[in-house]
């Protein structure tokens, strides 16, 4: 799967992208809600009422060919813009493990929205490529994460054939979830959302992909902390960094490091 990082917090992250639009606090989840349609309608509830958001993450790739891990390590900050004509501003920072469990300098995964302009780091090629963000007008995304973070529950139900499976325990809730559209297939032939009991925010997603790979995310979210606008703004080039400013409506896409 080639996850469109526009729907991510973090994951990965613009308000009118990544969560829905309500901008009204919702009510709280109900932590006891044991069917289909009451966790998913709390999940809507809750991401819908996310106002800023810092979240750890983490993210895992098996790669079934070559039996091969990849562990990448880092932090998605959102805060939502409540101003007409203003987009909201998000980022995703991952870097990759190494053997020891150390985070490497370089080689990493970075985007910054800053409402306007989402930049897209590629550090092999020593380029900030430049995407402008499109004006917001009700568009719905097209993967698998602008579920997670962006499609209401009815329309999540009408897209994915989802069931809660295995049975809920005390911590947690499991959707278990398949495609049901060809463009979708040829993402992921089945997914797991893990769903906080508690709160009805995402612990964790995992996806099976068409050609035997395994992709695990990991959210740690802290819900309403004071985010600084200063982790959204334009990015200061490294020495012999160029920026590339990218042809209108040109996805970023979460790459593989180093792309």
């Amino acid at each position: 799967m080639r996850p469109n990082w526009l729907a991510l917090p973090l994951s990965l992250l613009t308000a009118a992208v990544i969560l829905a639009q309500g901008t009204q606090p919702a009510p709280a989840p109900d932590p006891n809600a044991a069917n289909l349609d009451a966790v998913l309608g709390g999940w809507e509830k809750a991401m819908t009422s996310i106002q800023s958001l810092y979240c750890d993450v983490n993210r895992e790739t098996l790669d079934r060919v070559f039996s091969t891990k990849d562990k990448f390590s880092g932090r998605a900050m959102y805060v939502r813009s409540n101003l007409p004509g203003q987009g909201s501003r998000a980022s995703l920072e991952l870097y990759k493990l190494d053997t020891k469990g150390a985070p490497r300098q370089d080689v990493f995964e970075k985007y910054v929205c800053t409402g306007t302009f989402l930049y897209e780091y590629s550090p092999a090629n020593k380029l900030i490529r430049v995407h402008e963000m499109p004006a917001s007008k009700g568009q719905k995304e097209d993967d698998l994460l602008s579920f997670l973070f962006g499609m209401k529950a009815n329309d999540a139900k009408q897209r994915y054939q989802i069931a809660l499976d295995p049975a809920p325990d005390q911590w947690y809730f499991y959707l278990k979830i398949q495609p049901k559209l060809a463009q979708d297939k040829a993402d992921f032939t089945q997914a797991r959302l893990v769903l906080l009991r508690s709160t009805l925010l995402p612990r964790q997603v995992w996806f099976h992909q068409p050609n035997g790979n395994e992709v695990t995310w990991d959210f740690s979210m802290k819900d309403g902390v004071q985010v600084p606008l200063t982790n959204f703004a334009q990015p200061q080039l490294p020495a012999g960094w160029q920026f590339e400013k990218m042809p209108a409506q040109t996805k970023p896409k979460v790459r593989s490091a180093g792309s």
